[in-house]
């Protein structure tokens, strides 16, 4: 009986896979939520349990010694280099924001977390992942699912970047 492989994450220069952990199941339960993900596929979006007992089950391996399971998590590195950035600057005694700004882009969990807390451009990943599906399903099988080309873009305000006072944004998102 096979169990869980150990495989080192794979990197290019805008995705990061890594290997999936059950502990993946947080930041993927929104993003596999999306009911319209599930009207070709059938069933219903998981729970966060049933999410994190699937994974628990994925990453454990298929039991048979003649397979082997490798599953990965695909991320956009934009925010990740941005957070790599601050802590850079920390080390080398940069304060961000006030000698250095940090801007991100994909406003991804990481973001929010970050310390400083990142700001970051925000992109609606869920609204270009199921119009690209659409767009996909609507070549494949004929369908006419609606496909959206121009998606709303916009900057979450945190801690990363200096402004003056008075050009500062009404809305942040606050600690």
């Amino acid at each position: 009986m096979r169990g869980p492989v150990e495989a080192p994450s794979i990197a290019t220069a805008r995705l990061v896979l890594h290997p999936l952990r059950v502990e993946d199941a947080e930041e993927m339960v929104s993003v596999l939520g999306d009911p319209a993900l599930h009207e070709f596929t059938g069933g219903q979006p998981s729970t966060l349990a049933e999410l994190r007992d699937r994974f628990a089950a994925w990453t454990h391996g298929s039991g048979s010694p003649s397979e082997l399971w490798l599953n990965w998590v695909v991320r956009r590195r934009a925010d990740e280099m941005a957070v790599g950035a601050l802590s850079y600057f920390q080390q080398v005694g940069l304060a961000v924001p006030q000698q250095v700004s940090v801007l991100g882009y994909d406003d991804t969990w990481s973001a929010e977390y970050s310390a400083p807390r990142l700001t970051s451009v925000h992109i609606p990943l869920r609204e270009v992942t199921v119009s690209g599906l659409n767009c996909l399903l609507n070549r494949c099988y004929d369908s006419l699912l609606p496909v959206a080309r121009e998606f709303p873009v916009n900057v979450t305000w945190r801690a990363s970047v200096a402004m003056r006072p008075s050009r500062r944004p009404a809305r942040r998102s606050e600690p």
